[in-house]
């Protein structure tokens, strides 16, 4: 009686303990793509320039050599970093832009675009077509 008490608490945390173990390791699925934190800016004026600090991650499904750029209103792109022989990175990107912009992962060998992320900007105040004038009397 004794041994199957302890082999039925036994069993009971072993189950426990393997569920708990699967269900740590599903949470640890890592996305493909390209992927921008925060992906928003805000400026206070309409046409002003806007800063923030982001954090950019990806990650593909082959190693290669690959870039990311930053592509602007003006389609000025803006190569910011490369990698060698990867299959992931991480950047902290100063990003400063008065309009909207796309960041953009390519391969360096053909410069085929892989994945985008865009970043929008955005203004607290619009910019008002009258233009006030003081006066003092």
């Amino acid at each position: 009686m004794f041994f199957e008490q302890w082999f039925k608490w036994t069993l009971l945390l072993w189950l426990f303990f393997s569920t708990f173990q699967v269900a740590a390791q599903s949470n640890k699925v890592i996305q493909l793509g390209l992927h921008a934190q925060p992906n928003k800016c805000v400026a206070l004026n309409q046409g002003r320039e806007c800063f923030a600090k982001m954090l950019v991650n990806w990650r593909l499904e082959q190693i290669n050599d690959y870039c990311l750029s930053i592509k602007y209103l003006n389609r000025q792109v803006v190569t910011i970093k490369c990698w060698q022989q990867s299959i992931m990175g991480q950047l902290e990107y100063e990003f400063q832009s008065s309009s909207d912009a796309q960041l953009l992962l390519t391969r360096s060998s053909d410069n085929k675009m892989l994945a985008s992320a865009t970043i929008q900007v955005s203004w607290l105040y619009k910019v008002s077509a009258r233009k006030r004038r003081w006066r003092l009397f």
